[in-house]
């Protein structure tokens, strides 16, 4: 009901509320199929009262000041080394300066995959910077890959959080080079279109936007991710009987 009433994709609201709710300004409180939410009237209070201080003492200006340094954005796996250097790779390379992209993981690897990097290199990009390091690392803009990650707090309490879910790993190295170049096409229409989205004097505003825009719902959300593995086509072949019991 939100969601229509806002007139948001479903999508859209759930990162919203889940922000809301690690800042403590929403609860949420399950009833069957439904998540309900309530606001937090203190929490409300609080926030209004520092905003009134700010704009009396003239800290507050109107419109949003140019950035001038670039955006840290930390993609972060639960086993980093695979999706994430991809998507670090991509951004640094379509997001025209306006970003500094980095990769971590809950449980990081020593080095990108070899067949990530494989196709990374073909595609033209330099590997060397694309380690994937520990959770720590600071980011002004934090975007999950997988379930693990997005469930993880972490310290960013200041950060804006992003989901890009993207389908696992396979073990299989021929499987995983056809994973590594669809995961690479995915995440390329994403930075461009972060990239596209954030151009002018929108500043933090416009960032936010486009990456609730760009986002999936977290998984607990119940709603389907936008990026899935296409079917397998069944065999028009009869199936086989099952052998009549003796």
């Amino acid at each position: 009901m939100i969601a229509r009433d806002l007139g948001l994709k479903a999508s859209t609201l759930s990162v919203y509320l889940s922000a809301l709710s690690r800042a403590g300004l929403v609860t949420a409180r399950r009833e069957g199929p439904e998540r309900r939410y309530r606001a937090c009237p203190e929490a409300i209070e609080q926030i209004m009262c520092g905003i009134a201080e700010q704009v009396a003492e003239g800290r507050l200006a109107r419109g949003s000041a140019r950035r001038t340094t670039p955006w840290q954005v930390l993609f972060l796996e639960g086993e980093a080394g695979g999706a994430g250097p991809i998507a670090a790779a991509v951004l640094q390379r379509y997001g025209m300066a306006r970003f500094h992209a980095s990769v971590g993981g809950l449980s990081p690897l020593r080095e990108v995959d070899p067949v990530v990097a494989q196709v990374l290199m073909r595609m033209g990009h330099d590997v060397s910077g694309l380690t994937p390091m520990g959770p720590g690392q600071a980011a002004d803009v934090v975007v999950t890959l997988d379930a693990t990650a997005a469930s993880f707090d972490g310290p960013w309490s200041n950060a804006m959080r992003g989901h890009w879910p993207m389908p696992q790993r396979p073990d299989r190295v021929i499987c995983r080079a056809l994973w590594a170049q669809r995961i690479y096409m995915e995440l390329t229409r994403r930075a461009k279109a972060l990239t596209a989205a954030t151009r002018g004097e929108g500043g933090a505003a416009a960032l936010l936007t486009a990456l609730n825009d760009l986002s999936s719902c977290p998984p607990e959300a119940g709603h389907a991710c936008a990026f899935r593995q296409s079917p397998r086509r069944r065999s028009s072949a009869p199936e086989p009987r099952e052998a009549a019991a003796s």
